[in-house]
Order: structure tokens, then C-alpha cells, then sequence
């Protein structure tokens, strides 16, 4: 195994100081769980940034975006030698958020994600959360039967993948994305903030439980519950 990625996240307007979180490339923690983690860090970086802690009556893609309109040009995630300012970070999440509002992504509706710890799996994370929708985590590796059933209890009609795992949803109901192969198109989209169509009590992801004992269990977690998690954490 090599040495493990660090991922360096700047705070906005300070760059003397960094919240920097390591992102391991573990075998054993499956996508669900570090998505699930990777969401609950970029929360900690986003509230860091505020003048005071972010009340939990907020949505998550509303701090992200006053940030970034705060500190546009500031260093906002490093990932190996790719880097995003919170202008560019913001920028490509807008386009696939209002990308994917044209294929149905919007209020409780849930999108599916099955990508590497990557530049790219920020801007889908965000670009989701712009579109208003939830994020429900999964895993390439998990049984055929496994991912259908996530699929279908959380009525997933559109995944954001890599070309490599395109395979993986070939025989599903659902419209895989992979980012790596059709950003070009999607670049194409306006890049305005959506307007936001969210509460706090909105759907921000779905996490699944396991599964060892009987049929796997969504989880549904709002925006509030997100940002209430952090504050407490912090």
C-alpha cells in the first residue's frame, strides 16, 4: 500500500492556516462510510470558515456558496497535485447541480454515488446537494443483488460514477454519470448558483445500514442533522 493521500483544505481568506484531513485509502472501510465521513469534513472545513458557527437552521450548500463568494480565489482542496479554489470548486458544482436539475435531481429526491476519493467526488457531493437533492453512498464491490435493492428502496434514478464502474449499473433502471468521460458536456451548463429550493429539514443523504442480519436499512439524514452533527463535534 503507498503512502496514504492527504487532502489539504484551506481556510477561506487565511492562508497561513489549514484544516488539513487525510483521506486513507483503507480496503476495508467500504465508499458508504468514507463518503459518509469525507461530507461530515468538508462540513467542519465550511463552518471553520464562518465568522461564528453556522446556525442549524442552514442548508449545506448555502454555507459552501457564502464561503466561496467570501474568498473566491482561496485555495480550497488539494487532492495529490489537483487543486480547486472555492471559486472553481463552486463554479463546477453549480454546473452539475443545474445539470443535474434537468435530468429530475431536486428536493427528496435521492442520487446515487459511486466515485474515488477525488476532486471529482467534491463536486459531486456539492453538485448534488446544489441540485437540492440527497446523496445515498455506494459500494462498486457489494453483491449485484445488494446494489439493486439500495437502488430501488431509495427509488435512485440517476448515479454519478466513473467510466470504470459504468458496468456496475449497465443492467440498472438508473442514468449513470461518469464525470471523468462526459465533464465536457456538462462544463457546458450555466455555472450560476441554483437557487435553492431547500430547508434545513430537507434530505441532505441516506446512509445504509449493513445489512448482516436481514435486508440493508436507509438511513435518512437531513441538513440539520449534518450541521448540528458538526457543531457538536467541533
Amino acid at each position: 500500500m503507498g503512502r496514504p493521500k492527504a487532502v489539504g483544505l484551506r481556510q477561506g481568506g487565511k492562508s497561513s492556516q489549514i484544516c488539513r484531513i487525510k483521506l486513507t485509502h483503507r480496503p476495508e472501510r467500504n465508499t458508504e462510510t468514507s463518503s459518509l465521513q469525507d461530507l461530515q469534513h468538508a462540513m467542519s472545513f465550511v463552518a471553520q470558515g464562518q465568522n461564528k458557527f453556522p446556525r442549524p437552521d442552514r442548508c449545506i450548500q448555502d454555507l459552501f456558496t457564502e464561503q466561496a463568494e467570501r474568498a473566491p480565489a482561496a485555495l480550497a482542496v488539494v487532492i495529490g497535485d489537483r487543486e480547486l479554489t472555492y471559486g472553481e470548486l463552486n463554479r463546477r458544482a453549480n454546473q452539475l447541480g443545474n445539470y443535474l436539475r434537468e435530468l429530475g435531481v431536486g428536493p427528496e429526491v435521492q442520487a446515487g454515488v459511486c466515485l474515488d476519493r477525488s476532486l471529482e467526488m467534491v463536486v459531486g457531493l456539492l453538485g448534488i446537494l446544489k441540485a437540492g437533492g440527497a446523496y445515498v453512498p455506494l459500494d462498486p464491490t457489494y453483491p449485484a443483488e445488494r446494489i439493486s435493492f439500495m437502488l430501488n428502496d431509495a427509488q435512485v434514478s440517476v448515479v454519478l460514477t466513473q467510466t470504470r464502474w459504468l458496468q456496475t449499473f449497465s443492467m440498472q433502471p438508473v442514468k449513470a454519470v461518469a464525470l471523468d468521460s462526459e465533464w465536457e458536456r456538462i462544463r457546458q451548463v450555466p455555472d450560476r448558483n441554483p437557487k435553492n429550493q431547500n430547508t434545513a429539514d430537507s434530505l441532505a443523504y441516506v446512509m445504509y445500514t449493513s445489512g448482516s442480519t436481514g435486508q440493508p436499512k436507509g438511513v435518512s439524514v437531513p441538513h440539520r442533522g449534518v450541521v448540528r452533527l458538526v457543531k457538536e463535534t467541533n
